[in-house]
């Protein structure tokens, strides 16, 4: 697949799910939602992020990577998506539980760090 393929993809996802994120904001009360509608409302969120984070990352990436094939740049700017959103999304969860505190995203950094350092090493490790 090209460029051009993934950024349709990534693009037309990611527009689908701003849609739906703004329906799911515009249309619930979320002090009287359930469960169900919040975790709607986080997972969309999510997945807007991931979406717009992945599309830009990518066509930074293949602007100023000759290295790479198109592949490896895509997963790992789809990789980093994942990562940075699940922290955008979980720093937001903390804070309206009232847990977000310095300590607390200083752990999901750490997290997220041993995370990518574990793939990149990993990587390094096989090629």
């Amino acid at each position: 697949m090209n460029i051009k393929g993934y950024l349709a993809i990534f693009g037309t996802g990611t527009v689908l799910a701003w849609i739906a994120w703004g329906v799911v904001l515009w249309n619930i009360d979320p002090f009287t939602a359930g469960l169900p509608m919040i975790l709607v409302f986080y997972l969309t969120l999510f997945a807007g992020l991931m979406g717009t984070i992945a599309t830009i990352a990518t066509l930074v990436r293949v602007q100023f990577d000759s290295e790479n094939e198109l592949e490896e740049i895509v997963s790992t700017s789809l990789r980093q998506a994942v990562m940075l959103s699940a922290m955008m999304v979980g720093c937001l969860f903390l804070a309206s539980k009232s847990w977000f505190h310095w300590w607390s995203v200083l752990l999901l950094i750490a997290g997220v760090s041993l995370i990518e350092y574990f793939f990149v090493s990993y990587r390094n490790r096989h090629s």
